[in-house]
C-alpha cells in the first residue's frame, strides 16, 4: 500500500512541476525539485497530531474504543455483518446502480 501511495504522490509532484514521464527524469530529481517531504512523513505527522488531539480530550472515548475487548463467547456459525462489511456491500450496490461512490480498499 505504501508503494502505491508513494507512486501517486510522485505522479502528483510531476504534474505540479510539469515534468512528463517521457522526459525520463528520475523520481529522486523530482523530489529534490518539489522540495516536499516524503508522503509517509506527512502521514505519520498527521497521525501524531491526531493522537495528540485525542489524548488531550476530556472524555476517554478513543481509549475506551481502542482497548475494548468483547465479553463472553462467540456464537456458532457465520459471524454477523459488521459495520465495515455492510458499508462495503452498500457502496458496491451504489456503484452498480450508477452512484458516485467508488470502491476503496
Amino acid at each position: 500500500m505504501e508503494r502505491k501511495l508513494e507512486a501517486s504522490h510522485t505522479a502528483m509532484e510531476r504534474k505540479m512541476l510539469d515534468i512528463k514521464w517521457q522526459d525520463r527524469v528520475p523520481n529522486k530529481t523530482v523530489k529534490e525539485r518539489s522540495k516536499l517531504p516524503e508522503l509517509m512523513t506527512i502521514i505519520m505527522r498527521q497521525k501524531w497530531k491526531w493522537a495528540g488531539h485525542v489524548s488531550r480530550m476530556t472524555n476517554n472515548w478513543a481509549h475506551d474504543l481502542t482497548m475494548w475487548k468483547p465479553h463472553g463467547k462467540r456464537n456458532r456459525g457465520r459471524q454477523k455483518k459488521t459495520l465495515g462489511r455492510s458499508h462495503h456491500k452498500t457502496s458496491w450496490q451504489m456503484v452498480k446502480l450508477g452512484g458516485s461512490v467508488a470502491r476503496s480498499h
